[in-house]
């Protein structure tokens, strides 16, 4: 054997994370960056005449809680292929953050391998037999950066979760139609080129196109898709949903905007979570544990519209052959007797073609009967029915609207009020007397069973007090049902007031269902109808009222 000292082919690995790069201490932040770790790797390694640098791996913005790193993975590889045999780190914490598997590499792989592993810091070179007693505090000292990581985890979940609760967006992207606020990061705002594009949308569902017209059209118009958008404005944005390298709309996309409730200002943050810092798994939270917050940011699109596309969407609706149109009452009219929608059929007798509705379950199976109807005479019936319903309506709304400007109205009103605060004096009064009683027996002023009497007592004229406010609430509420009517679907009753004829956005903006019954009867729900049987039946009763009075006088 020759005596030449052996030389070691070494690799400085280098690595800083998101988390402690954000560090409120500006000196340790810096210690710990890239740069620094290798300026004092390099000065360590500068009068190592046996170690030759063949490389330097840097991991910039990666945890290490995992060993899923580009730069660790190719080390790892010039390992295998005999590239090097000496690694060179600043500390334990750099080389990794994870109990187990750094323990495995340090103490098992590398040693088996014949790879010398250096951690400047902690005093640790592998090939140094004079240090070997260092090895026992490896484990340690491992297991301390573990711990480390762990709090950092639950320092940075708990901070997350705060600021989801608050309201705050914490995402990378935004979702498209908004851009985070150049103010504030954590406030989203709408933005104005992809905004206008999500409210085309809607109106577009709402009049009757399909979900691949819209597309179509989108792509036709040279409006981009949603992550060509994104990659327009620079951003380095991916996502599983892309399937092909052309960045085009598709229904997907469409509905996935249609469906997404962001639009009307609710923010929905923390759906999915991790079992914890080292497993990724994304699990999806209960429904009740996401963070909510209503009312959040400008929204692009009512509530009332965004359930109304709800709607349609879950309908089964049928496009007209050669249109991006859906038909007038598809998904709308329904059997009156199974409740099966009604199909739209087409037959020429004689070179004249006859249109109508049938149920679709004669049609499939005849287990129920044809309720038959042509579509000029149930359109026909739709529009009737719905302009006599529209008037009905705002007749009554004129008679609460009086009503609510009557003095007679707001003194009632203000006599409620009155009342309620004084059931709410008597229940503090009783709270505050069990107190007093309490006391009194604790002193032993008052012995155990006059305790117990006056003690109950107390209770059930307490519990009288609240179940009289209960009943005063729900006439306060009766009363202010003659107050809040000016709601989006009574606006939409006004303007249809005026319109000359039936169209796909009257028809799905006012009606649920059109139920109709064998012999061509026609029902119509209304998609508001508890609303309007609410209205219409408290005008008449103080219409009834009014006549009662006017009796009396």
């Amino acid at each position: 054997m020759n005596n030449s000292k052996r030389i070691y082919r070494a690799a400085i690995y280098v690595r800083l994370s998101k988390e402690d790069g954000d560090l409120d201490d500006v000196r340790k932040a810096e210690s710990n960056s890239i740069s620094n770790q290798k300026s004092l790797i390099l000065n360590y390694l500068k009068d190592k005449e046996d170690i030759e640098i063949v490389s330097i791996r840097e991991d910039d913005g990666y945890s290490g809680a995992t060993f899923d790193r580009p730069a660790f993975k190719l080390m790892l590889q010039d390992v295998k292929d005999g590239i090097i045999d000496c690694i060179v780190v600043k500390d334990l914490s750099r080389f990794a953050r994870e109990y187990i598997d750094a323990g495995r590499y340090i103490e098992r792989m590398f040693p088996a391998m014949g790879i010398r592993f250096i951690a400047i810091n902690d005093a640790y070179d592998s090939a140094d037999t004079q240090a070997q007693g260092n090895e026992i505090i490896i484990p340690f000292k491992n297991l301390i950066n573990d711990a480390y990581c762990r709090d950092i985890s639950i320092k940075i979940r708990s901070h997350l979760e705060t600021k989801r609760q608050n309201g705050e967006f914490v995402g990378n992207y935004c979702v498209y139609g908004y851009k985070k606020s150049e103010i504030d990061h954590n406030v989203i705002v709408p933005d104005e080129y992809a905004g206008h594009v999500v409210q085309d949308i809607f109106r577009w569902i709402k009049n009757g196109m399909s979900l691949d017209a819209i597309s179509d059209k989108l792509n036709v118009l040279g409006i981009l898709s949603p992550m060509a958008y994104k990659l327009s404005n620079g951003e380095n944005y991916k996502t599983a949903f892309q399937k092909k390298d052309e960045l085009l709309w598709t229904p997907v996309a469409v509905r996935r905007i249609a469906t997404n409730i962001i639009y009307t200002g609710t923010l929905v943050q923390g759906k999915f979570t991790t079992p914890n810092h080292k497993v990724k798994t994304k699990i999806l939270k209960p429904q009740e544990k996401w963070a909510v917050c209503h009312n959040n940011h400008e929204a692009l699109v009512s509530l009332r519209t965004f359930q109304i596309v709800q709607r349609l969407l879950s309908v089964d609706m049928r496009m007209a052959p050669g249109k991006d149109s859906i038909y007038l009452l598809s998904g709308i009219a329904v059997c009156a007797d199974c409740g099966a929608l009604m199909t739209r059929k087409v037959s020429t007798v004689n070179g004249k073609k006859y249109v109508y509705y049938m149920c679709s379950n004669n049609k499939k199976n005849k287990k129920c009967s044809s309720h038959r109807i042509k579509e000029a005479d149930l359109e026909s019936r739709v529009f009737d029915t719905l302009r006599d319903m529209t008037a009905i309506l705002l007749d009554a709304d004129e008679v609460i609207k009086e009503a609510g400007n009557s003095a007679n109205f707001r003194i009632d009103q203000k006599k409620t009020k009155e009342r309620i605060s004084a059931k709410e004096k008597e229940i503090t009064k009783y709270n505050q007397m069990l107190v007093s009683l309490y006391e009194d027996y604790r002193d032993g002023i008052v012995d155990k069973s006059d305790f117990e009497i006056i003690k109950e007592s107390f209770e059930v004229k307490r519990a009288e007090a609240e179940k009289a406010i209960d009943r005063l609430q729900k006439e306060a509420e009766n009363i202010a049902a003659g107050i809040e009517r000016d709601t989006e679907w009574l606006e939409e009753h006004r303007k249809w007031k005026t319109m000359p004829s039936l169209t796909r956005n009257v028809v799905v903006s006012l009606i649920q269902s059109v139920k109709v019954y064998e012999g061509g009867d026609i029902e119509i729900v209304l998609d508001c109808d508890d609303e309007y049987r609410k209205i219409v039946a408290r005008a008449g009763e103080l219409e009834r009222q009014h006549d009662a009075e006017r009796l009396v006088v």
